[in-house]
């Protein structure tokens, strides 16, 4: 038997993979920015993280706890340091997993959809009340723009259309400047999805379409 030989992954001194949280208002910085700050602080840690995880498969037995957690790591490698390709892209997934809970507490209410085409709906629609949320937009004053006006808007201009790029267009017509999602006081009067394709404010309870 080979005996593992696997010992904590030690960074660089005075580094952490996660070091460009460290610098203040990096949120708030060009995405161009902040690809170049992850390109210079991240990928070289992440390079010798991988390099360490490589030397070292061959020590370990391949069922081993240690041997199983090198080959999980390095089989999903790509996803792991995609972020580091894209400035818009975030570190983690804690965003997707916080606007998840409001489904996991609420499952029950909604266990049953009637048909795949009806879950795939409920998806759209709760992906897009979250982003709303996000964004700390109006949803039905998105939807009443959008419909007036997209049967006369270009085919190729429709990521225009696109939640954060029309929330951009109507702060800069308002002149208002624009603040990061993280910055943002929750929603004071949410809307709620009813289940027919309309809309209600959120007052006390949930609302009735």
């Amino acid at each position: 038997m080979i005996a593992p030989v696997v010992g904590p992954v030690r960074p660089r001194p005075g580094c952490r993979p996660a070091a460009e949280l460290k610098f203040p208002n990096a949120r708030q910085r060009l995405l161009v920015g902040r690809l170049a700050l992850r390109q210079a602080k991240s990928v070289p840690i992440l390079d010798d993280i991988k390099a360490y995880l490589e030397r070292q498969q061959p020590n370990v037995l391949p069922k081993s706890p240690e041997g199983q957690a090198i080959s999980y790591a390095l089989s999903n490698w790509e996803g792991l340091v995609r972020y580091c390709e894209d400035g818009d892209l975030e570190i983690d997934n804690n965003g997707a997993e916080r606007s998840l809970r409001g489904v996991a507490v609420g499952r029950k209410n909604w266990l049953l959809f009637g048909s795949d085409k009806g879950a795939r709906t409920a998806a759209i629609l709760t992906s897009f009340i979250t982003t709303c949320k996000r964004l700390h937009m109006d949803p039905l004053a998105y939807l009443r723009d959008v419909f007036q006006r997209i049967s006369a808007h270009p085919a190729r201009r429709l990521e225009e259309l696109l939640l954060d790029k029309w929330k951009t267009a109507q702060n800069a017509t308002q002149n208002l400047p624009a603040r990061s999602p993280r910055s943002q006081k929750p929603c004071q009067t949410p809307y709620v999805f009813t289940g027919r394709l309309r809309f209600c404010r959120k007052a006390g309870g949930l609302g009735e379409g």
